[in-house]
């Protein structure tokens, strides 16, 4: 009987410490891959913030396009251009006249209506850097839920591997104590009656 007994505490004390080992490695992989998929919303967190912004300021220009106005160096810009029509204009001596003044109301309609497709590509640029950014963590997300739900699988199959090796030791502990009792032949455990 003292082996038998032996025979099940080896296995169950391997099979616990089998268990023990797997559940420890598990939660050290999935602390890891938690660790980098925040670390990669982090690093793309700049990138997000700035599409957001971005969005609004289109979203606030297109409902009120007088906004290019406020916007910085628009004035000096639109300055220097009227400035040169005028200067032009001088210098032909037509300052004053309604070709200069058509001439003026164009370039100004024209400056304001460019200004406000370039302000509106660039913040478009910015949008897509923010969206792509925020498909990267999605896909990113994704990729964690998927790891971490194959460590948990293998978490499950190694704590039942585990659980195998206990029941097997059991298994072999009943074996052995029942053929020394006289209880099962050769046969019975797996052996020849010969």
């Amino acid at each position: 009987m003292p082996v038998t007994a032996a025979v099940t505490a080896v296995s169950a004390v391997s099979g616990v410490a089998q268990a023990n080992a797997v559940n420890s490695a598990a939660d050290k992989a999935a602390s890891a891959e938690e660790r980098m998929f925040e670390k990669g919303r982090e690093d793309l967190r700049p990138f997000r913030e700035a599409g957001t912004k971005a969005l609004e300021r289109y979203e606030s220009l297109m409902a009120d396009p007088s906004q290019i106005k406020s916007l910085p160096g628009y004035e000096f810009r639109r300055k220097e251009g009227q400035d040169m029509v005028e200067g032009s204009a001088s210098a032909r001596g037509k300052l004053f006249s309604g070709e200069t003044g058509k001439a003026l109301m164009k370039y100004g309609q024209d400056y304001a209506s460019n200004e406000l497709d370039r302000q509106l590509a660039r913040e478009g640029q910015l949008i897509n850097t923010g969206a792509q950014a925020a498909a990267t963590g999605a896909q990113q997300a994704g990729y964690a839920g998927k790891t971490l739900a194959e460590i948990e699988m293998n978490r499950g199959k190694g704590v039942a591997d585990a659980y195998g090796t206990i029941a097997s030791g059991v298994e072999d502990a009943v074996y052995v104590s029942a053929y020394k009792s006289g209880g099962l032949d050769r046969t019975s455990v797996g052996g020849s009656a010969s």
